[in-house]
């Protein structure tokens, strides 16, 4: 009878692949790759995904004239 392995850090390791990464503090975000980016909360145009806290400050801030 085989013995089925578990690989502890290999969930980690696809998570990463199915989840955007903050491009600011480069925490996972829980938006996946696949979703198109008008469907997205956070996707910044030219900077790309930012994680919600990251993205409060961002809209917070008063944009320089």
């Amino acid at each position: 009878m085989l013995k089925k392995i578990s690989f502890p850090n290999r969930k980690k390791e696809e998570e990463k692949d199915l989840y955007e990464t903050c491009v600011i503090c480069k925490s996972m975000t829980n938006i996946r790759k696949n979703q198109h980016i008008e469907e997205r909360y956070g996707y910044v145009q030219a900077i790309g995904q930012v994680c919600y806290d990251c993205y409060k400050k961002i809209e917070n801030k008063p944009r320089e004239k």
